[in-house]
């Protein structure tokens, strides 16, 4: 690392960056101000003045397109001579990507600015100082690799008109003889029964979402807001259609599923109709 206190007795400064990838991340070890109590700590011990902070909440580290973090560069190709380190709490906060954080990093240091993560420091006057950066990050690097071919193969699954993800309300899973997870009616008779009369008296225009709830919750005693009750109703599983989200490569459509519809297609697309006038 560089030498923290230089010839004209100045502190050395330091820009900090945390980031989260998803929201969960908010409520663990990775949360920002979990990152932000780690980086503070480490410039307090050693004389680090801190010149600006920033965080990135809920964004991918796969790319280094990232809003605030653009903002960051923008300010450091301005202020560079006033930085001596962007600091980080760990490798991973920083990116994901080995060849772009590798990048990165030789672009700070052409500014006279070090990056280091101060709970996996490197010192960059050892011989090979990148080879560190890619052995912490390769088992992240991995794990993104085995996230990736799990949400692939999920998603060719719902292509094909398997529904794999978590199963909604009427529904539960079941094994197939070759142990495949196949989408069925829930055993709770009353639950599939109060899906099916939410679907059917919507559909006759005759309710609002809140005179529904109210009804049908008294006489199944189950608890169900208004809210959830149309995320329900707008739910194409139920009329036996799988949606396959939208990605930034492909755009959003539905399949026909595998699985046995609770309600009539018919029926659905009335409940459509109705939720759609209701907000105009």
């Amino acid at each position: 690392m560089k030498n923290l206190q230089k010839a004209n007795t100045k502190k050395p400064r330091a820009i900090l960056y945390a980031r989260t990838a998803t929201e969960s991340q908010e409520h663990c070890s990775q949360s920002i101000e979990r990152q932000k109590e780690i980086l503070t700590k480490y410039c307090g011990l050693r004389g680090i003045e801190i010149h600006k902070s920033y965080e990135e909440q809920s964004v991918s580290g796969r790319t280094f397109d990232r809003p605030v973090f653009n903002q960051l560069e923008e300010f450091v190709k301005i202020n560079y001579k006033n930085i001596d380190f962007l600091l980080v709490s760990r490798w991973d906060r920083l990116g994901r990507n080995l060849e772009e954080m590798l990048a990165c990093i030789k672009r700070f240091k052409r500014l006279g600015i070090e990056i280091n993560a101060v709970e996996q420091f490197l010192d960059f006057n050892s011989p090979d100082p990148m080879m560190a950066v890619a052995f912490y990050l390769m088992p992240t690097i991995e794990n993104d690799k085995i996230s990736q071919r799990t949400a692939d193969a999920m998603r060719a699954a719902a292509k094909g008109g398997r529904y794999v993800y978590k199963s909604p309300m009427g529904y539960e899973f079941t094994h197939s003889k070759d142990g495949r997870k196949i989408l069925s009616p829930s055993k709770d008779v009353a639950m599939v029964m109060f899906i099916q009369e939410a679907f059917k008296k919507y559909s006759s225009g005759k309710y609002s979402l809140v005179t529904l709830r109210k009804e049908i919750c008294k006489k199944y005693a189950l608890s169900c807001s208004s809210q959830r009750l149309e995320i329900i109703l707008k739910n194409g599983l139920y009329a036996g259609f799988v949606s396959i989200k939208e990605t930034p490569y492909e755009k959003g459509y539905s399949v026909k599923g595998l699985h046995k519809p609770l309600v009539p297609e018919k029926t659905f697309d009335a409940v459509q109709k109705h939720l759609t006038r209701s907000k105009k």
